[in-house]
């Protein structure tokens, strides 16, 4: 223990990983977000500046600093173009012109989808419909002749809606996919200056940024970037030159001031959202691309932040990179950083040209802008919605040209147009110009250029593999430093294991019985460690991911990755190995000897990484996690089998030889028995002679044997055993299964097939809905909601800190209020207090409804509240996801008709009729984000909320969606519904669909809360009248509120915002106003409609529609659930053809007894996978009780019932297949008692399962806890260490261990009264009497097994009753927890 506190000591104090995770401030000044970074007239012109097509200087920041020093950008670009010079004379910038000519993509799709269901599958397998009949495909074409070119520097804005195609142009030039394949295929010309770039280093020149934000949670924003610069930049950039690389995209992004922060994730708390994407693209663009790519930066991020983001994509095409962007919802600030505009609709080109011609374009087809919609708003939506922007006075137009109302007509009418034809004169210019001008040669690596020179295939990564492997051992070494509570938890469990190992097998001595509990030992030990590793496949799955999206931008090869994964794995390996092996070597007390003891912990520590070499292949191989584990248990189940133990050598059938000497586990527990017991002496104890005392003394008189006086002598009785003097040998095979698993892990990562294009439905887009008085949607009894004084206070570091200071309102029926504000303003915590979201903290003030207080029990009734995640039961159609809500959610009177009518009307309002029967799925496989976020506001909507509250609805949606959304929501509030809504970069459009504003300040504060007024008159004269700040004409008035409200302080700079915002509030008229509103309103309110019950359904009814969803769940998951059937045939005919027909000799005694308790084995490692799937479904579970769809008894129970036929289908053919093939006793009562304890068993077992799942806060801590009260059944279940022997300080718990009610009445059934025989004397003990010798037959009934286990005769039937009763009272304590405890934390 000396030894591991120096090391840890040494390992926490290496200054490489003591980087700190505290949030830095940043002391540079915020910038106005509506100006452009400023530039230094003094700086002097860069003779490398870059310039576009129509001569004007790409946009540059002004300085850089670097060590307190400040230099000029344009000087530190010379002085680095000079550096890498001095390095590589080849070298000069890099600057590229894109040329992307008639680019095809074709896809083959099923024609009409289809939901796989079991019985569906396994008539499709049974009847060999996979060979007579394939499902009819269709062609479609993803991309249609795309051609465009761009210039250095150059930034092109893509747009288009959902199901255009961006997303596939992107894949396509930056070549993620293949470009032939059974899924499609790609075709066209990509030119890089002129020339086609080379397949193998494509991915050194594009840089692509994916839609989603992954990185390593624990790393710090300089260590994210320092590890992708080192492995994306050329062997030329030394270690000093990566730091000021990471240096200098760090004060590009404006990302100075959160270095030093940890980034974080959904659980760990990190940098902000805008922070994050910067992160994502400064990942992209450190390997200097020679082209950008960036797809949908700005999803939910507010206006300022976005704005923010694209100045600074701006700053990075200053290095003569072209940017590619595509956007969903551009502000018009952000719309003006871009110079090109391209946009596309079904794969092909609708317009592509220079940013400021796009109105007159449109205007001459007959299309004008109108006063609400800002320009690049009516660019996103001008295509697929033609009718809201026809002119009525086309006459006005230059040249007139017929009307277009379809997609078509606007990609018909771009193939004409003269701007097309002049666009065009691009490509000549380009193909004319000479390579050489145009991409400088430079220097990637000098490996490169020789391998270049002799003709040999360039290398796919910037940096060799010996640097790939020890940035990888960097990084883990960090992420397991800040990770070391989970490190702590996983030794701390494996020590409190080899605790209950070692102090129940405590001082065994070496008579018979000692020797026999030391193997029992031995075996039960790598056995753990073998499972321990097991529980690492939830983490590696996080890894997997990471892996795929570094592997495809080339930043490491697989190998690499295999082998740093597995090393990191060593401070666990070695603390097993230390601590584990010291407990249950010394304790237990095997062999004094010291090279005994480390042979034995190295024994332990090979063991260990064979286990997590499979994890790996499990891994890398399976989809899910759930999968994985099964896949994992099923190899380690046959290889602990087949090692001997439980099956001796001689008596496995002939056909599992081959096993035998394939499972790593007969190596290493034949090499921890030779270590054991070579060369010991072995006696008998009291009555361990053979015959005992008073058994036939006139045939032996008097006469015994001891069986066993060597420890050669043990060894030999083993069938089999050959490896005398060989457990060096041994051990070096156990060596040889971690390589062999390992590299059966990489190629298998090697063959991964790539996932093909998903092709979504497009739903329709409606017209604006009226809803009359008779709509089943209008609200009969509106509510109105008051709130006064409201304060929300968090526990920070020991300290309280105010969220929420002081805000009052009131929300009526048909208000649709918008709650906005900065960053960290509390605009979500406002929405979840209001909403009475919050499950942590403390909250005061006045909440009423209608002038009443209404209990938290009931409140979630008459509100519906949409959250920022999608969150749905995957396995739903969208009708049947619906119609659930409704039936959880209506009163319980509403009629199946009154029902229909309402989720009807939903879809038609929300533009979703189509999708109806689709089935839902995990996000991003059978939907798009519009189209979830639809069905989110419409599970909503279906319950007649009185108000509505929506997290963030557009964030995520391109500009046609997100209107949309807000579209169907207004006209919800028209029908009497209060709305309340937060939202981070409304476009002006969507901004004036709401009624009210609420505008918060940072640190929870009111700067405004009132109408909005026409066009935003309201709103803009208050803060002219109050702050003097006007707003220039056709800017969006969301945008110009959010972005001065953030540079309004007293202690501000600049004497023009030098005002309290806070306090000229509290003075303001409308303030007071809002104050005698709320008072006059509380004086008098209207009725409201009483809800008395928590939830509308009864609880029967709450029970048959969760029954009837997961049933449905099961039937529609073929892939699990026949991998569950699967995995108890495999289990049922390992079973049956190792332990085959045992019969009534010596050996078949002890098969049987073998084969009990490998049954019980199986049902333990059955219910293992139930962990991780109750980890799946409770986010869902969380969401839905909070909402009162049910309670938690109702799911609980529900789960129970569909569980309990699975159970019972999965254990009667494990069963059925398994009990006459080992030969078990053929008699009804034998047979039907048997499974009766068996079906017992499984039930407990999964039960015991779902309640730590349930009472954990994660997976992983569930997996472990698991394990560990599992070992601890067993262990006490009176086969590995027979009751008698079992330590007294432990006997209580074998007299609570489930497993031990299992086993008891198994052994009782199949022995009691049961004879065995020894025929021709085999397996009889030899006794010496006198000048002959007699043979004494050990067992001769299955009493005698009784005896040695000390069994209790008679406990049969009151066992069966015990282990049911185990089965309740870990139901019990799951329902207790499930309603008590809530691990979602708001």
């Amino acid at each position: 223990f000396v030894v591991l506190i120096a090391a840890w000591k040494t390992f926490t104090r290496c200054p490489m990983l003591n980087a700190s995770n505290d949030r830095i401030t940043s002391a540079e000044p915020e910038m106005r977000e509506d100006e452009d970074l400023p530039k230094s007239p003094k700086t002097p012109k860069n003779p490398r500046s870059l310039r576009t097509s129509n001569g004007s200087e790409i946009f540059q920041p002004s300085f850089v600093e670097f060590e307190g020093t400040k230099i000029p950008f344009n000087e530190y670009l010379k002085k680095h173009y000079e550096d890498r010079q001095s390095k590589c004379p080849q070298f000069e910038q890099k600057s590229a012109q894109i040329i992307i000519k008639n680019l095809n993509y074709t896809v083959n799709t099923p024609k009409e989808p289809v939901i796989k269901t079991v019985p569906g599958y396994l008539k499709y397998i049974l009847t060999l419909q996979w060979i007579r009949h394939r499902p009819e495909m269709i062609e479609k074409k993803v991309l249609n002749d795309i051609s465009f070119t761009m210039e250095p520097g150059e930034m092109t804005v893509l747009i288009g809606a959902p199901g255009s195609g961006k997303t596939s142009l992107m894949d396509a030039i930056s070549k993620r996919r293949k470009h032939r394949g059974r899924f499609g295929k790609f075709s066209g010309e990509i030119l890089l200056n002129g020339e086609s770039p080379n397949n193998r280093t494509w991915a050194s020149e594009v840089a692509y940024v994916l839609q989603g934000d992954s990185h390593y949670p624990l790393l710090t924003v300089q260590e994210t970037f320092k590890f992708a610069a080192s492995l994306k930049l050329p062997e030329i950039y030394d270690s000093k030159d990566v730091d000021e690389q990471v240096d200098l995209i760090t004060q590009l992004l404006h990302l100075t001031h959160a270095k030093d922060t940890i980034v974080g994730n959904d659980l760990i708390r990190g940098i902000s959202g805008g922070e994050l994407r910067r992160v994502t693209v400064g990942v992209a663009w450190l390997k200097h691309p020679s082209f950008f790519l960036v797809d949908q930066p700005t999803r939910g991020l507010d206006s300022a932040a976005a704005l923010r983001l694209g100045k600074d994509l701006k700053t990075l095409a200053s290095f003569g990179t072209p940017v590619l962007c595509s956007l969903l919802q551009p502000s018009a600030q952000l719309f003006k950083q871009f110079t090109t505009v391209l946009i596309i609709t079904d794969g092909q080109i609708a317009y592509w040209g220079p940013r400021e011609e796009c109105q007159e374009y449109f205007e001459n087809l007959g299309f004008k802008c109108p006063r609400e919609y800002s320009m690049s708003e009516f660019l996103a939506s001008i295509v697929d919605r033609p009718d809201k922007f026809i002119r009525d006075d086309p006459e006005r137009s230059p040249a007139p040209r017929p009307r277009v109302t379809t997609s078509q007509g606007f990609i018909d009418a771009w193939k004409t147009s003269d701007l097309k034809k002049r666009m065009d004169l691009r490509f000549e210019k380009v193909n004319k110009v000479e390579r050489k001008s145009l991409d400088p040669a430079y220097c990637a690596t000098h490996r490169r250029e020789e391998s270049a020179a002799s003709n040999a295939k360039p290398s796919k990564f910037a940096r060799s593999r010996f640097f790939q492997f020890k940035m990888l051992i960097w990084r883990g070494l960090i992420i397991l430093r800040r990770d070391w509570r989970r490190f702590l938890f996983r030794e701390l469990n494996d020590t409190l294991v080899a605790f209950f190992i070692a102090t129940f097998f405590f001082r065994l001595d070496n008579d018979q019985s000692g020797s026999r509990d030391k193997v029992s030992m031995l075996f039960f030990a790598l056995t753990y460690l073998g499972y321990s590793a097991l529980a690492t496949i939830p983490i590696l799955f996080l890894d997997k991911k990471m892996l795929v999206i570094q592997r495809k931008a080339k930043l490491m090869s697989v190998s690499m990755w295999l082998l740093a994964s597995m090393l990191l794995q060593l401070p666990y390996a070695l603390f097993n190995a230390l601590v584990f092996g010291t407990f249950t070597y010394w304790v237990v007390g095997l062999n004094g000897a010291a090279d005994r003891y480390f042979f034995y912990m190295l024994v332990l520590f090979t063991v260990y990484f064979v286990g997590i070499a499979i994890s790996f292949l499990s891994t890398l191989s399976m989809l899910t996690p759930i999968i994985a584990s099964i896949f994992g248990a099923l190899l380690l189940v046959l290889f602990f089998t087949l090692s001997g133990f439980l099956a001796p050598y001689n008596l496995l059938p002939t056909g599992w030889h081959w096993g035998y000497w394939s499972s790593y586990y007969q190596y290493a527990l034949n090499a921890v028995k030779t270590n054991e017991f070579m060369g010991q002496t072995l006696y008998c104890s009291e009555g361990e002679r053979l015959p005992p005392p008073g058994i036939e003394t006139e045939r032996f008189q008097g006469n015994s044997v001891c069986l066993y006086e060597t420890g050669e002598q043990y060894l030999t009785s083993f069938e089999g055993f050959t490896y005398f003097n060989a457990r060096w040998w041994l051990w070096s095979v156990i060596v040889g299964f971690v390589f062999f698993f390992a590299i059966l892990a990489y190629v298998v990562a090697l063959c991964k097939k790539r996932d093909p294009l998903k092709i979504f439905p497009r739903s329709k887009v409606v017209k604006d809905v009226n809803l009359g008085s008779e709509d089943p949607l209008r609200v009969t009894n509106p509510a109105t909601l008051t709130f006064k004084d409201v304060v929300y206070t968090v526990g920070s570091k020991g300290q309280e800190k105010r969220l929420l200071n002081g805000i009052s309102g009131v929300i009526k029926p048909g208000m649709f209020l918008g709650l906005m504000g900065a960053s960290g303003a509390g605009k979500t915590t406002l929405l979840d207090v209001l909403a009475r979201r919050k499950t942590s903290g403390k909250i005061e003030g006045d909440f009423r409804i209608n002038g009443k207080e209404i209990s938290d029990d009931v409140f979630p009734r008459y509100v519906g509240y949409v959250e920022q995640n999608d969150l749905f039961y995957a396995h739903h159609t969208v009708w049947e996801a619906l119609e659930f809500s409704a039936k959880c959610r209506l009163k319980p009177e509403t009629t199946d008709q009154e029902r229909e009518a309402i989720i009807q009307r939903v879809l038609e309002i929300l533009g979703i009729e189509e999708l109806a029967d689709m089935l839902i799925g995990q996000p991003g496989q059978t939907l798009r984000k519009e189209q979830m976020k639809k069905i989110s506001v419409a599970m909503e909507l279906v319950a007649q909320p009185r108000v509505l509250f929506l997290d963030e609805p557009t964030s995520g949606l391109d500009a046609i969606g997100a209107d949309t959304i807000m579209e169907a929501v207004a006209n919800i509030a028209k029908s009497g519904t209060a709305v309340v809504c937060t939202i981070h970069q409304p476009s002006q459009r969507i901004f004036l669909r709401m009624t009210h504003l609420l505008l918060l300040l940072k640190g929870g504060k009111t700067a405004y809360f009132g109408p909005i007024g026409d066009l935003a008159g309201d709103l803009l004269d208050y803060f002219s009248t109050n702050f003097q700040l006007e707003s220039r004409e056709g800017k969006n008035p969301a945008d110009f509120i959010v972005e001065n409200i953030q540079q309004l302080s007293p202690n501000s700079q600049d004497p023009k915002f030098q005002k309290d915002p806070e306090m000229i509030w509290k003075e303001s008229p409308q303030r007071k106003n809002l104050e005698i509103e709320t008072e006059e309103f509380l004086a008098n309110p209207p009725q409201l409609e009483e809800i008395k019950s928590k939830h509308a359904l009864s609880w029967g009814g709450q029970f048959k529609v969760q029954y009837r969803r997961f049933l449905l769940a099961y039937l529609r998951d073929p892939g699990q659930s026949l991998f569950g059937i699967f995995r108890s045939v495999f289990l049922g005919l390992l079973a049956g053809t190792i332990f085959f027909n045992a019969g009534h000799d010596q050996e078949g005694a002890q098969i049987r007894l073998n084969a009990i308790f490998f049954l019980t084995l199986t049902a333990d490692l059955a219910a293992f996978t139930t962990i991780i799937s109750i980890f799946q479904l409770r986010p869902l579970f969380y969401k839905e009780r909070s909402q009162r769809y049910y309670g938690s008894t109702s799911w609980g129970l529900a789960k129970w019932w569909l569980d309990l036929p699975i159970v019972l289908v999965e254990s009667f053919i494990t069963f059925i297949i398994l009990y006459f093939m080992i030969g078990f006793e053929k008699t009804a009562h034998n047979f039907f008692f048997f499974y009766l304890v068996f079906l017992g068993l499984y039930i407990v077992t999964t039960q015991f399962a779902q309640m730590f799942a349930v009472l954990s806060s994660d997976v992983d801590n569930a997996g472990f806890i698991y394990t560990t009260f599992l070992i601890l059944n067993v262990l006490s279940s009176g086969f590995l260490i027979p009751r008698s022997r079992i330590p007294n300080w432990w006997i209580w718990v074998y007299w609570i261990s489930f497993q031990q009610y299992t086993l008891h009445p198994l052994v009782l059934d199949q022995y009691q009264g049961v004879e065995f025989f020894c025929p021709n004397n085999r397996g009889a003990v030899a006794v010496p009497v006198g000048n002959s010798t007699e043979f004494y037959c050990p067992i001769t009934s299955g009493d005698d097994i009784v005896r040695t286990y000390d069994l209790i005769p008679d406990i049969k039937w009151p066992a069966i009753g015990a282990l049911y009763g185990y089965y309740f009272i870990f139901l019990a304590v799951s329902l207790i927890v499930l309603k008590y405890v809530t691990h979602l934390k708001r």
